[in-house]
Parts: structure tokens; C-alpha cells; sequence
């Protein structure tokens, strides 16, 4: 009995780590901000998920720059598909036939982003 114990905690155990590893996951952590990089005049943004959440959280952005978001399609699931920026006019859907959500802030600010469901969520500091 006590083997069995012992098998289903180590079974517990890796399914635990291989559900919250980070892996194919650029980003450090969670709560550092990610500031944008400017490639070819549009600012990209690798959108993936972290530890019950978006990763990144906190997203820095340029006011009057186009923005892509580039979902990591192998990370994000169910709701978490989804992006809604309210103040930003942004309410899409991310797919494998549209990847990349593309929107240009026009007025600086913090913004809220969520899922369509509101379970993960972040900030959009436009500067």
C-alpha cells in the first residue's frame, strides 16, 4: 500500500511541474514589465502564459506605434485565446489563421487587458 502511495504522489509530482514549467517561455517572470521592441516600425509583443496568467503582465508600449501581439499558441489555451482591451478598442480572438492582433495606441495611459472571461489579466502602459 505504501508503494502505491509513494507512486501516486511522484505521479502527482511530475504532472504538477510539467503543467506550471515555464518551458518554451521567454519571458523572466511574471511581474517584470516586458518593454516592446520596435522591429521594422511595429512594436512586437510574444503574449504567452506564465503561472495562471498572461505573461507578460505589465506590457510597455509606445503611444502612435502600431502594436502586435503575438499569441504563443502552444501556451495559451481556452479563454486565454482571447484578448480584450477595453479602452483600446481591442476585443479579438487570437487562432493558428490569426496569430498576431495588431492595434496602435493612440493616447498615453495604463490600460487593463483580460480574457473574454476576465480570469487573466494584465496592464498595457502606453508611454
Amino acid at each position: 500500500m505504501k508503494k502505491i502511495i509513494l507512486v501516486i504522489m511522484v505521479l502527482i509530482i511530475i504532472l504538477v511541474t510539467g503543467c506550471t514549467s515555464n518551458k518554451k517561455n521567454t519571458f523572466v517572470d511574471k511581474n517584470v514589465p516586458y518593454e516592446a521592441k520596435v522591429v521594422n516600425g511595429v512594436q512586437e509583443v510574444k503574449l504567452s502564459w506564465g503561472k495562471f496568467n498572461y505573461n507578460p503582465q505589465e506590457i510597455i508600449v509606445k503611444e502612435g506605434i502600431p502594436v502586435n501581439l503575438n499569441a504563443d499558441l502552444d501556451r495559451l489555451r481556452g479563454c486565454f485565446n482571447s484578448i480584450r482591451i477595453p479602452d483600446l478598442g481591442v476585443s479579438e480572438s487570437f487562432s493558428e489563421t490569426n496569430p498576431t492582433i495588431t492595434f496602435t495606441p493612440k493616447n498615453k495611459g495604463t490600460f487593463s487587458f483580460s480574457c473574454s472571461m476576465g480570469m487573466g489579466k494584465g496592464i498595457i502602459k502606453v508611454i
